[in-house]
């Protein structure tokens, strides 16, 4: 989606609220930009790793479930939807007990839960909430599930803001199997006490907190602290402006950043700043600032791919962004069948091609996109997104998942957007060689710009087919 399409989806989203914000000018956008990519090249400069298409850094020494998590192989079950911590910047109310839930699917018990991570080979798994100790018993009882069922095959952490944290509870945990415990230290006004106490029970002790740009000065101090407390790594996240948080986000006079979501451009700065100010100092804590962008599009490719594969089909694939991509040409039948005999010809699996119902169009995997004559056939390109629902909608293309418990998970489909179709043979071979030949395709930016002119619609098409590399633009 463009620039344009984002400012005006948040105008919606934020109504009346939105002329009251601060959004950034165009005078901020070039020194904001121009600050950060000073911060970017000093970071680099000094042997930061930039992962994730330069999306999360630093990660040379990453907490082992960031790595499940960048790895796409984690779940977050919400224990439970209660805190009683009141966080400035917390993006949603948290009044009501409710059920685990994740992907809006609810597991009431440990059993159905385990059955959906050895369904979905998950080799992490982050227990949250709400406050995940304000139900000890439940959470307790997962937990102890989990691990009696995966041992040390699957890393469990733990969310909490602390406040809960007892020397019996964190015995129960440890005996229970709990692999990490992540803190949410601004939640208790960065008191080390509970991670003191925390560190002698828990393998891994990881901070997880917003860079709050109020707070820079006194994290600096800090920093130090944590290592000496026993933390073992810290992760920074943007502060993302919700509905519900914006009144109080706006009272701070934050500057506010255009996106699927809207997010805080001094948040952003500031959890660069430190990293540099860590390094500087050499302060031997390892933090990773886990970017909007990062948990928008990585954590959602990965839910993306892994239902993609339940219910694509056989003709179909997946692109690098988790779309399922459909390819088919129309035409006369006799074209049709000629096709058909020159995929027999050369051997095309026939798993993988196939005509639909009414014999008018013929549908091919990418790999035999060489077999189609770009100058007889007009080729159509859709993509659909796929997720997880807690009961059919009756609105998409649905395919159920039973478990052995009974329980049952639904996968749907639905379009992203209008098919797209290509006309003539520059076109249709432009398609083919920007994003269908086999492996790594490197063209110089001159030969990609010519590929991309002969093709309609080629700035939508590249959202679904290509990932852009770095930051979001600020705007």
């Amino acid at each position: 989606m463009t620039k344009f399409k984002w400012t005006e989806e948040n105008k919606k989203q934020y109504s009346n609220e939105y002329a009251q914000m601060k959004w950034i000018s165009d005078d901020e956008i070039r020194k904001a930009s121009e600050e950060r990519d000073a911060l970017l090249l000093w970071l680099k400069e000094a042997g930061v790793s930039f992962g994730y298409d330069e999306t999360k850094l630093d990660c040379r020494r990453l907490a082992p479930g960031c790595r499940c998590c960048g790895d796409g192989q984690w779940s977050c079950l919400f224990i439970n939807g209660m805190c009683n911590a009141r966080c400035f910047y917390c993006p949603t109310t948290q009044h009501e007990l409710g059920q685990p839930t994740t992907n809006t699917v609810q597991f009431s018990t440990p059993e159905d839960y385990i059955e959906y991570i050895e369904r979905f080979q998950f080799k992490g798994i982050g227990l949250s909430g709400g406050e995940p100790l304000l139900s000890p018993e439940r959470t307790l009882n997962f937990l102890s599930e989990i691990k009696m069922n995966f041992a040390d095959s699957l890393h469990v952490w733990l969310y909490t803001n602390g406040t809960k944290v007892t020397p019996s509870i964190l015995k129960q945990l440890k005996d229970a199997g709990l692999d990490e415990m992540r803190f949410d230290l601004v939640a208790i006004d960065y008191d080390l006490e509970k991670i003191n106490l925390a560190a002698q029970y828990i393998p891994v002790i990881t901070v997880e907190i917003p860079a709050v740009p109020d707070d820079y000065e006194l994290m600096k101090i800090k920093l130090r602290e944590m290592k000496e407390a026993g933390v073992q790594y810290l992760n920074l996240h943007q502060l993302r402006c919700t509905p519900h948080n914006c009144s109080e986000l706006m009272k701070r006079g934050y500057t506010f950043l255009h996106g699927p979501r809207v997010t805080v451009l001094e948040s952003e700065l500031t959890a660069l700043k430190l990293i540099k100010y860590s390094i500087e100092e050499r302060i031997d804590l390892p933090i990773n600032y886990c970017s909007f962008i990062y948990k928008n599009r990585y954590q959602g490719i990965a839910a993306q791919k892994r239902y993609a594969e339940v219910i694509k089909k056989n003709f179909e694939d997946i692109t690098c962004y988790g779309m399922i991509r459909t390819l088919s040409v129309t035409g006369n039948p006799d074209d049709l069948n000629q096709l058909a005999e020159t995929f027999k010809e050369n051997g095309c699996d026939a798993e993988r091609w196939d005509y639909d119902s009414t014999g008018n169009r013929f549908y091919f995997a990418k790999e035999f996109a060489s077999f189609v004559d770009s100058g007889k056939f007009s080729l159509h390109i859709g993509y659909h997104l796929s997720y997880m629902k807690p009961a059919v909608s009756f609105m998409n293309v649905f395919k159920e998942i039973r478990l052995k418990s009974g329980k049952k998970i639904v996968i749907e489909r639905q379009p992203a957007c209008p098919e797209f179709v290509l006309h003539g043979k520059e076109a249709v071979e432009a398609f083919k060689t920007l994003f269908l030949e086999p492996g790594e395709s490197h063209f110089s930016h001159e030969e990609e710009e010519s590929l991309k002119k002969n093709i309609n619609n080629i700035d939508e098409i590249w959202e679904y087919e290509r990932i852009v590399p770095g930051l979001m633009d600020y705007y």
